[in-house]
């Protein structure tokens, strides 16, 4: 009986696997026109407590899916990057029962990033190091209000915040393909913000308070970005 021999197989797969990431290493270092990259958040892991003003507790790790592009320019060492992310989020609570204090909220907030990366090629693999310029725009929106007809009370809380910093980023990249790769990178921010709040007495009688303060403030981004990567 004919023996069947695995290495010539398995030969030709490692060369065209190896010319794959190849031809992709060949991109970023501008053996070819292809140096551009856009990216789909996939998912993140992120510290959102107090994206829109207010301290949220349990979201101090929470998970977007879907929620980001990037875009990057690569050359012969780095590759300039810039990325648009959002977070949106529910938040309901119930305080003080019997009598309830229930709240009722919503979170929203978009972060701008602009920023350089640097990256060396290790075959399949590709870590990056880098740092962005972030500019960050939350809300919050809420209500609170009794469900004890006898002692009711109701409230309106609304808050924004505005905030701009630097964030250094670490990450690691595998190709799939000659254009095709997923990245996955971690941050921590370094933030300045400034924080408004008006929050409006509607029951028993009518009432309003304001007040503004600025503040900073780092959080590590455990998964900051989570992502499908395709160059052209």
């Amino acid at each position: 009986m004919r023996k069947i021999s695995l290495s010539r197989p398995v030969f030709v797969m490692l060369a065209i696997v190896g010319l794959s990431f190849g031809q992709a290493q060949a991109q970023c270092y501008g053996a070819s026109q292809s140096v551009n990259e856009l990216g789909i958040r996939l998912v993140s892991v992120t510290n959102a407590a107090s994206d829109g003003g207010i301290y949220i507790g349990e979201k101090t790790a929470h998970v977007g899916v879907l929620n980001g592009i990037h875009y990057k320019r690569y050359g012969n060492v780095g590759a300039f990057r810039t990325s648009l992310g959002l977070t949106r989020y529910d938040h309901n609570a119930r305080r003080g029962c019997p009598d309830c204090l229930r709240i009722e909220g919503k979170v929203s907030s978009v972060k701008v990033r602009v920023g350089y990366e640097w990256f060396a090629m290790l075959g399949a693999l590709e870590p990056f190091a880098g740092i962005d310029v972030v500019g960050s725009y939350g809300t919050y929106t809420g209500e609170q209000f009794t469900t004890s007809s006898a002692n009711y009370r109701e409230t309106t809380d609304n808050r924004i915040r505005r905030g701009m910093g630097i964030a250094p980023v670490a990450g690691l990249r595998l190709w799939l393909g000659y254009s095709i790769s997923v990245s996955a990178e971690t941050s921590l921010e370094a933030m300045f913000y400034g924080h408004s709040t008006r929050i409006s007495q509607i029951s028993p009688e009518a009432t309003t308070t304001t007040r503004a303060n600025n503040y900073f403030q780092s959080d590590w981004m455990p998964l900051n970005w989570l992502s499908l990567n395709v160059m052209f």
